[in-house]
């Protein structure tokens, strides 16, 4: 124990209360539907994933998040990761928040860097579902963010609507 680290603490006492009290996640999705960005039928499907998978969630302990994990973001040197750069949204998110976002982002390359994280730091089983979960979360935050604020960039993040049509379509 380091005497001049302190315990962080924060308005929420655990990952599950900040998505549906911070976030007010259910809402986000009420008013893409009502927005007309989500269809009834998905943004049902989504609330009700959310609602039914919500103990996956229930994290009390925090990581740091760079928060905008993409190709651009990272740095090779030949086949070899070099680095990382722009930590600007960095911020205190799951576990999992870098890794759903990189699955939205890049899904093309999405295993190799799971394979590599999961040498490094190895995750529970059913982590596959908690990615799944928080991408769904990612993808409707980012979306609702563009609906309310910057309508005009919302087709910025098409992959975004195919990942939650493709998802919960059906």
């Amino acid at each position: 124990k380091t005497p001049h680290c302190k315990k962080l603490t924060g308005a929420f006492s655990s990952y599950i209360e900040f998505i549906f009290n911070g976030l007010n996640i259910l809402d986000r999705i009420s008013v893409l539907k009502e927005k007309e960005v989500l269809s009834k039928d998905v943004s049902d499907k989504i609330h009700a994933f959310i609602l039914d998978s919500a103990e996956k969630l229930d994290f009390t302990q925090a990581a740091l998040s760079h928060s905008d994990l993409n190709n651009e973001h990272i740095f090779f040197n030949g086949e070899s990761y070099s680095g990382l750069i722009d930590f600007g949204d960095a911020c205190a998110m799951s576990t999992y928040h870098d890794l759903a976002k990189y699955f939205l982002n890049e899904p093309e390359d999405y295993r190799a860097l799971l394979q590599g994280y999961l040498e490094i730091n190895p995750l529970p089983a059913g982590y596959e579902d908690v990615i799944a979960l928080e991408a769904t979360i990612v993808a409707v935050k980012t979306l609702f963010w563009k609906a309310t604020q910057a309508p005009h960039l919302l087709n910025s993040n098409l992959h975004y609507f195919d990942f939650l049509q493709k998802k919960f379509s059906g």
